[in-house]
């Protein structure tokens, strides 16, 4: 893997509370592996949305995440997730 993924504790947390309430535990569970891939591996990809100079949006259904991207560390830092089709304060 070219990158370390953190998630920043309040992603982290609503990951938890989304896995919760999720109908398909194993539906969130595959996307968020899924993300911590794709970010780890490439975090400039095609798929993901930039939204600044190390920042980005990126979609693996049904969870949605922005990011912030350290070159430097060599880091990507999960900061918000939510699921597609919810704004990021409501509940699941």
């Amino acid at each position: 893997m070219n990158y370390f993924v953190e998630w920043r504790a309040a992603a982290h947390e609503r990951l938890e509370q989304i896995w919760m309430a999720a109908a398909d535990r194993r539906d969130v569970l595959r996307a968020a592996n899924r993300l911590d891939y794709l970010l780890a591996n490439n975090p400039h990809l095609d798929e993901a949305t930039q939204l600044g100079e190390g920042e980005g949006k990126l979609i693996v259904e049904p969870l949605a995440v922005d990011f912030k991207l350290s070159e430097t560390e060599r880091k990507v830092f999960i900061t918000s997730v939510w699921m597609i089709g919810h704004l990021h304060d409501d509940e699941p």
